[in-house]
C-alpha cells in the first residue's frame, strides 16, 4: 500500500527514500514478509508517524497530510531523475559502435528486464532494437562471406549429388556443413538451385515418411497389452526427450499416457484386493513376504500404500 500511494508502485524509490536497501521493499512484497522493527521505524520516521498509529490505525496514510505531499513529490523527483538517466544512456547507445543488445542496455542501467528499458522511451527502445538488428544481419553476412571456403563448381556439384543417395535424406544445410560453410545453406541453393530443390524434396518426402511410420508405430502401442510407460515407447522411436514425441503427436501421445496411467489404476486396485485378503489370513505375513507373494517389491508398495495400518 504504502508503495503504490507515496511512490507509485516503485518498491525501489520507496526503499531510497525510507533510507533501506535498495531491494528491500521488493523482497518484502515477493516473499509477502513483514518488516522487522528497526525496518518499521525508518518508513515511520519518513512518514512523519509513529510507529503504534502506522500499526494500528485502519488507513494510516490518510493522516499523513503535507508529509504525504512532500515523499510523493520527492519519489516523482528520483524516478524523473533515473529516468533522464536511462534516457541518456538510451541515447548514447544509438551511436555505440558496435551496437549494444537492449538487454544489455538494461543491465548497465541495473534493470531485472528489458521491459523497464520500454517503459522510459518507447521511442529509443525501438530505435536501438533496430540499429541492433540491422548491425547483426551485416555482422553475419560478413561472417558468411568470411567462411565461404575455396570449392570448385565440380566439387560441389559432386557433394550434392552424393547427398541425393544418401539415407537418411540430408538437409541442405547439412551439406553446406559438411562443405565448411558457417550459415543456413552457404549459397548453394543460388549457385545450383535445381540440385538443391531435388535435395529439399527429397528431405521433405522423408520426413512425411518418417511421421507415417511413427504414427503407425503409435498406433500400435495403443493396442498393445500391457500398455508400456511412454518413456518406453521413446526409446523405441529413438528420442531421448518426449516432449519432442508429444508435440509431433499431441493425441496419440496423450492417449498412450492416459492408456498406462489407467493400467496403473487397475494394477495398484488389484494389489490392495490382495493386500486386504492377507489382512485376513490368521497369522498375516509380513511385509516383506506379503510383497514377495505377490512379486513386488517392499518398498514399491510402502510408497504406494503410505497409510499406517494398511498392512
Amino acid at each position: 500500500m504504502c508503495t503504490e500511494r507515496l511512490a507509485a508502485g516503485n518498491a525501489h524509490v520507496f526503499a531510497r527514500l525510507s533510507h533501506l536497501p535498495k531491494n528491500r521493499a521488493h523482497f518484502w512484497i515477493q516473499r509477502n514478509t513483514l518488516p522487522l522493527h528497526n525496518s518499521l521505524l525508518k518508513i515511520c520516521y519518513k512518514m512523519c508517524i509513529s510507529l503504534v498509529d502506522f500499526l494500528t490505525l485502519e488507513d494510516p496514510l490518510t493522516h499523513l497530510g503535507i508529509a504525504g505531499v512532500a515523499i510523493r513529490l520527492e519519489a516523482e523527483k528520483i524516478t524523473e531523475h533515473k529516468r533522464r538517466k536511462a534516457r541518456a544512456v538510451m541515447r548514447e547507445a544509438l551511436i555505440a559502435n558496435p551496437a549494444p543488445s537492449t538487454q544489455e542496455i538494461a543491465r548497465r542501467l541495473g534493470y531485472k528486464s528489458k521491459c523497464s528499458l520500454r517503459k522510459v522511451s518507447p521511442e529509443l527502445y525501438l530505435k536501438i532494437v533496430e540499429r541492433r538488428r540491422a548491425t547483426v544481419a551485416r555482422e553475419s553476412a560478413r561472417e558468411e562471406r568470411r567462411a565461404v571456403p575455396p570449392h570448385d563448381r565440380d566439387e560441389v556439384r559432386n557433394a550434392l549429388e552424393a547427398a541425393l543417395s544418401r539415407e537418411p535424406a540430408l538437409t541442405l544445410h547439412d551439406v553446406a556443413k559438411e562443405l565448411g560453410y558457417s550459415s543456413n545453406d552457404g549459397g548453394l541453393s543460388k549457385t545450383f538451385p535445381r540440385l538443391c530443390k531435388s535435395l529439399v524434396r527429397q528431405r521433405t518426402a522423408y520426413l512425411a515418411k518418417r511421421h507415417q511410420e511413427q504414427e503407425r508405430a503409435l498406433r500400435k502401442v495403443l493396442r498393445e497389452n500391457p500398455p508400456p510407460p511412454f518413456r518406453e515407447v521413446e526409446t523405441r522411436l529413438g528420442y531421448k526427450n518426449g516432449s519432442s514425441l508429444r508435440k509431433r503427436f499431441p493425441e496419440l501421445g496423450a492417449a498412450i499416457l492416459a492408456n498406462h496411467k489407467a493400467y496403473r489404476r487397475r494394477q495398484a486396485a488389484q494389489l490392495i484386493a490382495r493386500l486386504q485378503s492377507v489382512l485376513m489370513e490368521d497369522e498375516p505375513p509380513s511385509l516383506a513376504s506379503a510383497a514377495r507373494r505377490f512379486s513386488q517389491e517392499r518398498n514399491s508398495v510402502r510408497k504406494q500404500f503410505p497409510i499406517p495400518g494398511c498392512l
